[in-house]
Formats: structure tokens, sequence, C-alpha cells
């Protein structure tokens, strides 16, 4: 369960503070787009059409709510980007 607060989110009995207001249902609506993206590489699903870099994004600026530090060693850290801009 996420709850927005003032300070931060709790996520079940565990507070992440955070500088960003959240909102419990959009922030939820994110998660389970992260969540049902990586279902389908886990099932090996079709993933041609899909906007990587949008995904990417998506992810990096989730992760930025909860910690700034690893959401951005996610983006320094990839190469969807450079292998985005290689396909045909």
């Amino acid at each position: 369960m996420l709850v927005g607060t003032p300070g931060g989110i709790i996520c079940g009995s565990i507070a992440v503070p955070t500088k960003i207001s959240v909102n419990r249902r959009s922030f939820h609506d994110e998660v389970e787009r992260i969540r049902v993206f990586r279902n389908r590489i886990a099932h090996h699903e079709l993933l041609l059409k899909t906007n990587h870099v949008a995904e990417l994004r998506r992810l990096v600026d989730l992760m930025a709510i909860v910690n700034s530090v690893v959401a951005e060693e996610i983006r320094l850290d990839t190469s969807i980007q450079t292998l985005s801009a290689q396909r045909p």
C-alpha cells in the first residue's frame, strides 16, 4: 500500500522520503505500467514496436520519486538510448 504524505511515501510499513508531491493513484498507475512492461520482457513477448526510451524515462522518473541517486545511476548505466538510435 502506498500513501502520499507531506514528507514522502509510506509503502507498507516503510516510509520513503521524497521532495516531490505524489498523487497516490498516479504513482500506482505508473508502477503498474512498469510492472506490465517488466512482465512482457520476462515472458519474452514481442517488444519491437515498444518505445524503449519512453519506458526508460518512465522508470527513471518514478525512481526519482523514491531515490534520486538511484534514478541517476539507472539513467547513466543504461544503453537503451544508444541501442535505440541504431535501430533500422
